[in-house]
């Protein structure tokens, strides 16, 4: 016999997951015998075979790709959120360097293009090669 907490953190370290994901699968997969068998585990008192049963569930769901499923979505939203902003960095970059251009190429002192864009003057020297 075995606890909830004791299967988690044996499941997270067999698995390479964090404590709280293992004993989240393990709970969702506790809620789904419990509704299909119509009985209840004992948290506290899981005998060797549901253990068993439930390492398994969770080891199987992490090899299909089915474990954390929450934070794969979040994950994907993050590389888009992140890839969006990248494209508008280089739009902005590019808006920005053809303003400096147009600045120095209308006199104004490469003092004051480095004061108003922070930039270094081997860059400004560079984006003027360009």
């Amino acid at each position: 016999m075995t606890t909830m907490h004791d299967l988690a953190l044996r499941t997270a370290g067999a698995l390479g997951i964090t404590d709280d994901a293992a004993h989240a699968a393990l709970e969702t997969y506790r809620d789904q015998i419990e509704a299909l068998e119509g009985r209840t585990i004992d948290p506290d008192d899981i005998s060797d075979d549901d253990a068993g049963f439930l390492t398994d569930a969770v080891r199987a769901a992490q090899r299909s790709g089915d474990l954390g499923a929450r934070e794969t979505a979040a994950l994907e939203e993050a590389a888009a959120d992140f890839a969006r902003a990248s494209d508008d960095l280089e739009t902005a970059r590019q808006v920005r360097d053809a303003a400096i251009l147009t600045a120095a190429r209308a006199g104004v002192r490469p003092k004051d293009i480095i004061e108003i864009t922070g930039l270094s003057r081997a860059r400004l020297d560079q984006i003027r090669r360009a």
